[in-house]
């Protein structure tokens, strides 16, 4: 009986790159492995690893302003928004209690069946997913937590404009409730809110128009003041009487307040 030697075919032990023509051990250290269509088979890339990493370098290169679009656009897409949205709160210091994109992208979801792309608490933005280098725009969605004790998580979590997110800061519901509480128990206070949220509102409203823009500008005015006049004052209120867009408890309480204010009664 005699042994003989096992043919081993060098084929299968080394392969040979079809960019650099190098050849290198058949093994994952160079070559990348790609599945076949025999299930548990594969199959390793025509290239090394080198030349296939290089080859890739050169074509984001030579293709690097269609990479920018195609990227720019689906970042400005809901899907894309949001993808990037997920990103950030997966890496936020306040913590973040969802377990996939999906869970964080059906909170969305189940907003828009109510709200639509409104902002809830400016229900005068349309929301928008715009994406620039600088400012954030004021009418984009921006992720907000209810509760800011808490982390992000599919029971603390609104989706509202940039403009509305900016102004609500870190104010809870305890001290939004006492502070309504002092704006509601003082007159002015309480008559000065509602005139602000009107003019908001109209200021805002694709339905203004010039008589409303007149007393927006008034208050712009006052804004930049902070020496508010009696005659100031009276310029915002008196339009708004004589408009009858401020509500009172009693026509007897309507009836002083045109006098003081110099408007005409109807008779």
């Amino acid at each position: 009986m005699t042994l003989r030697r096992k043919y081993v075919n060098s084929t299968m032990v080394n392969k040979q790159c079809t960019q650099c023509k190098k050849t290198f051990p058949r093994t994952e250290e160079y070559f990348y492995r790609k599945p076949t269509s025999k299930l548990g088979s594969f199959s390793y890339i025509a290239e090394c690893i080198t030349c296939h990493l290089e080859r890739g370098k050169k074509w984001k290169q030579k293709n690097k302003d269609k990479k920018n679009k195609v990227s720019h656009k689906y970042n400005e897409s809901e899907h894309g928004f949001f993808m990037n949205m997920w990103n950030s709160i997966k890496k936020s210091k306040h913590g973040n209690s969802f377990k996939s994109f999906d869970e964080f992208f059906s909170c969305w979801e189940k907003q828009k069946k109510e709200y639509g792309w409104q902002c809830p608490y400016y229900p005068w933005i349309t929301m928008t997913t715009n994406r620039g280098k600088g400012k954030q725009a004021n009418t984009n969605v921006s992720k907000d937590r209810i509760l800011c004790d808490f982390p992000y998580g599919p029971k603390n979590i609104t989706f509202v404009s940039w403009a509305a997110n900016n102004k609500k800061s870190a104010i809870d519901p305890y001290l939004a409730t006492k502070y309504l509480e002092i704006v509601n128990n003082n007159e002015f206070t309480r008559r000065m809110t509602n005139i602000k949220t009107h003019l908001d509102i109209l200021h805002n409203s694709k339905k203004q128009n010039k008589f409303f823009d007149k007393i927006v500008s008034v208050v712009e005015d006052i804004k930049k003041d902070i020496d508010q006049t009696n005659e100031s004052f009276h310029k915002i209120v008196k339009p708004l009487l004589e408009a009858d867009l401020l509500g009172f408890e009693s026509e007897e309480e309507e009836r002083k307040a045109k006098e003081y204010f110099g408007v005409n009664t109807k008779h």
